[in-house]
């Protein structure tokens, strides 16, 4: 669920200036949308995904590096 809440976390940054470096940007978001929306049940990922809405890029960016750290 922590993927849905990053994406919707970040969906504002997508397509702001100097956010992001690749051209095909908006493609890579929607294929991870994609393929997180079919590893988690529909109401789990509604859910997370709009809490995600509530999230400041900052903390996501902390919440994605300590799942990476474990």
């Amino acid at each position: 669920m922590l993927a849905a809440l990053l994406c919707r976390a970040t969906v504002l940054h997508v397509d702001q200036p100097g956010g992001f470096i690749w051209p095909d940007t908006n493609k890579l978001y929607d294929g991870a949308i994609f393929q997180g929306r079919s590893l988690i049940e529909n109401d789990l990922w509604t859910g997370a995904f709009g809490e995600g809405q509530s999230i400041p890029i900052d903390q996501a960016i902390t919440l994605a590096t300590q799942a990476f750290r474990g």
